[in-house]
């Protein structure tokens, strides 16, 4: 392995979209609520690939093509896929622990960090697991899902 390969990540947290629905009218503790629930759930699967051999290699300032897939039940409207996939692309940004920052897959989320968000969506059954599907895969490198 080095720092080139293709990371995934499966995030277990089902889509919201939340520019319809109940979230876009709510108070802003609950969006507060979801966005943390969010986070938490990036930074539980960034933790297990830390853990693994895989992460070792991954060096956060690399520009990296960061595509979002997301397993919902009913599609989602395309200008609503970025702020479902907010949180997460913050927490990929590392888990602030008493001043330092742990596990992070990417050093900056603005334009000028070289790295390229995409964004699409999957349905599935109801009986299949709902969630984000994230690739980290280096500029220059076509990744395959």
């Amino acid at each position: 392995m080095d720092a080139l390969e293709t990371l995934w990540l499966f995030v277990n947290e089902p889509p919201v979209n939340p520019m319809n629905g109940p979230l876009s009218r709510a108070h802003w503790s609950a969006k507060r609520q979801w966005s943390m629930r969010l986070r938490r759930a990036t930074w539980r699967a960034m933790f297990n690939l830390e853990q693994s051999k895989h992460r070792w290699f991954l060096q956060p300032h690399e520009p990296r093509r960061v595509r979002f897939e997301l397993l919902v039940a009913r599609l989602f409207d395309d200008d609503a896929l970025a702020p479902a996939c907010k949180p997460i692309r913050d927490a990929l940004l590392g888990m602030p622990v008493g001043g330092i920052t742990l596990c992070a897959l990417i050093h900056d989320d603005s334009p000028r960090s070289g790295h390229v968000f995409a964004y699409a969506q999957r349905p599935v059954r109801r009986s299949e697991p709902r969630g984000f599907w994230i690739t980290l895969s280096p500029i220059g490198v076509a990744a395959k899902l």
